[in-house]
């Protein structure tokens, strides 16, 4: 995953929180890189993840494919990933391919949050 960094912001119980910076361009089709299992185990899927975008500067079609990816593995271990503040340039290539309706995405930190508390009830 060329270019990106994820960086721990805050821990609490089974909620990570973490910021994203750079571009989202995974290291090609076949790669199996994962920076979230590598850099958090892959127990990471079976918490509550929170990821601001604020500082994403791009997501490649790749990228949005090793999102989608990703929130699978969620969702097949009983974990939860919600992502926000992303950029206006980000966000129109999020609406293009209605990514969506399979991610959940927010306005903010707040609303991410709410998001998740809703998927638990």
């Amino acid at each position: 995953m060329t270019g990106m960094q994820l960086h721990k912001v805050s821990e609490d119980g089974r909620l990570l929180k973490l910021k994203a910076e750079g571009v989202i361009l995974p290291g090609g089709l076949m790669s199996d890189d994962c920076p979230l299992s590598e850099k958090f185990g892959e127990e990471i899927f079976k918490r509550r993840v929170l990821i601001n975008f604020e500082q994403v500067d791009f997501v490649n079609s790749p990228g949005l494919g090793w999102l989608l990816k990703i929130n699978g593995s969620f969702d097949k271990h009983g974990g939860q990933l919600a992502i926000y503040a992303v950029p206006s340039m980000v966000r129109q290539t999020f609406r293009l391919v209605k990514l969506s309706n399979r991610i959940r995405i927010a306005e903010s930190e707040a609303r991410a949050l709410e998001m998740l508390e809703d998927q638990a009830k």
